[in-house]
């Protein structure tokens, strides 16, 4: 039996995640849909809708008359709601490896913990995948949400047309342009050899291999351009390790995201983290010892609920490249 006599919060593995750097993965979860924190689990709350909400209409008349009140503003709401739940792996520092002193201890405990960390955030990012690029309910040809481009992504294609149309059918959804877009490293390597947008950074001897998040940016106009890029092994454990993208290769995705706003205005989604309780921020490291196993078990966990607040707000784009 496993006593937790020792269980514990660790400050110190918290402050040493933010250090964590992973440069050969590309997370995109934070930028679709940012952390929104509350210190309850579940909740019902009004959001404002698209298409009667009042901020996207013609202006009405707003003169005051002498001794009257101002126009009351008519917000039309719908109710919804999220209940968070928790995530997270744990991983076993068996003491006797370690047991020659402690420094190398803590070294298996941070690499330890960077293990955990790293596979909790890609299991966040799978959830962004599931609620965007592969949610065939709320992103449909009917809902005018899902766009299939009329011809192959390629050198001499209209691929900046095929965005500019995108753009066209997003902004008639939503009522806004999309302020984020993300395109996965094949669609990357597309853009960049396509005569639009290299030419726009030299001719065919002078212009970068792959065009920078930035320079897309420039082209396109939409100030976010994330290259998503997330690992995982496509065979079961045990057998000859093939390695793939989580993000499908051929789905750009638009978005309009704003991190500052509340839950109740417009805008795709946010993960909703519980900061109460066991989480803190967006997640909390502790440990324990396992007396049976002579081992500290590290943990990490996050409270979270990733939700879809409007899909209007977001559109998908299916390529024939892949």
């Amino acid at each position: 039996m496993t006593t937790f006599s020792t269980a514990r919060p660790r400050a110190d593995l918290d402050v040493l995640s933010e250090s964590f750097s992973f440069k050969d993965q590309q997370f995109v979860a934070d930028h679709l849909f940012p952390a929104y924190e509350t210190d309850e689990r579940s909740a019902e709350f009004d959001k404002l809708i698209i298409g009667t909400n009042e901020e996207l209409v013609a202006a009405a008349d707003q003169r005051r008359a002498a001794g009257s009140a101002f126009r009351e503003s008519n917000h039309e709401t719908r109710s919804d709601q999220y209940a968070t739940r928790e995530y997270g792996e744990q991983h076993a520092v068996d003491l006797r490896q370690g047991a020659r002193n402690s420094r190398m201890i803590r070294k298996k405990e941070e690499t330890g913990s960077r293990m955990i960390y790293r596979r909790v955030l890609r299991g966040r990012e799978q959830e962004v995948i599931d609620a965007t690029v592969s949610n065939t309910t709320d992103f449909t040809a009917a809902k005018k949400n899902a766009l299939t481009v009329s011809q192959t992504f390629a050198a001499d294609s209209d691929i900046l047309g095929e965005i500019e149309r995108a753009k066209d059918q997003f902004q008639e959804n939503c009522g806004l342009l999309p302020n984020v877009i993300t395109i996965p490293r094949e669609q990357r390597r597309v853009i960049s050899a396509n005569t639009t947008f290299g030419n726009q950074y030299g001719d065919d001897r002078t212009r970068p291999g792959n065009l920078t998040a930035e320079m897309i940016a420039e082209i396109i106009d939409i100030p976010g351009v994330y290259f998503p890029f997330v690992s995982y092994n496509g065979k079961p454990q045990g057998q000859a390790a093939l390695m793939r993208n989580l993000w499908p290769a051929n789905k750009i995705f638009m978005a309009y995201v704003d991190p500052a706003a509340s839950i109740e205005e417009v805008q795709l989604g946010r993960t909703i983290f519980n900061i109460d309780g066991e989480s803190c921020g967006s997640g909390r490291f502790g440990s324990f010892m396992s007396d049976n196993r002579h081992s500290m078990v590290i943990w990490y966990g996050q409270d979270r609920k990733t939700k879809l607040l409007n899909e209007n707000c977001g559109l998908v784009l299916t390529t024939t490249a892949a």
